[in-house]
């Protein structure tokens, strides 16, 4: 009986573990809502934006519809560009559990922000409520976007009208996070800068007011 339980707990550690081993991608829940998310670097991970405002943001993107927030995590998947019309799977968390729909990109793009220029990709894969933010992957397995979620209106593919799934193509997502890289490095300059000029105001005034002291006396 001991030998059954042991061999019980042993299967529930292996199974806990398997569930678990795959890092590169999660999901948080917030009250009913759900979305996933991809590690991008071993601080930070990317999400969609239009869920929610996660605490601990440190980029929320002005034009598209991703936030990047800290995350820690060694395991960092592979990314890689999409080829038009090729084969896609698409990842994300549905109450918990980790799935995946297959389909292709489309060969489409669609203007869904306010960005001038149409950036995001159609796909053939039905995603549900909950993979937004979850990884698009290629043939090779190198994630080539995010899953940002479902077309409102059909869109025109050949002669016809779909409901298409749509992800932001990773070109775009490292676009956004040099754009942030730009904003920290130009933002510590400008402390630099303050912090230089706050110093020499300071030795200034010390100096004005040691000259003004020593005339004083002379006087």
């Amino acid at each position: 009986m001991k030998l059954f339980y042991k061999f019980m707990l042993l299967n529930f550690f292996i199974v806990t573990l398997s569930a678990c081993s795959n890092k590169q991608f999660g999901y948080i829940q917030d009250g009913i809502d759900q979305f996933s998310y991809i590690q991008w670097d071993k601080n930070h991970a990317v999400t969609v934006r239009h869920v929610k405002q996660i605490d601990k943001f440190v980029y929320v993107s002005g034009k598209f519809d991703i936030q990047f927030f800290k995350h820690q995590e060694d395991d960092i998947p592979k990314w890689g560009n999409y080829i038009s019309n090729d084969p896609i799977v698409s990842g994300g968390f549905v109450n918990g559990k980790y799935i995946e729909v297959k389909g292709y990109d489309m060969g489409l793009t669609l203007k869904i922000d306010d960005y001038p220029t149409p950036v995001y990709r159609a796909t053939s894969a039905k995603i549900v409520h909950g993979m937004a933010g979850g990884p698009v992957f290629n043939e090779v397995g190198e994630v080539i976007g995010i899953n940002i979620g479902l077309s409102r209106e059909p869109v025109k593919y050949g002669e016809d009208y779909y409901n298409v799934s749509v992800y932001l193509p990773y070109e775009i997502i490292k676009n956004e996070w040099d754009n942030y890289q730009e904003i920290i490095k130009n933002w510590k300059y400008f402390n630099i800068a303050l912090f230089s000029v706050l110093c020499y105001n300071k030795y200034l005034n010390q100096k004005v007011f040691f000259l003004w002291k020593n005339w004083l006396v002379v006087i």
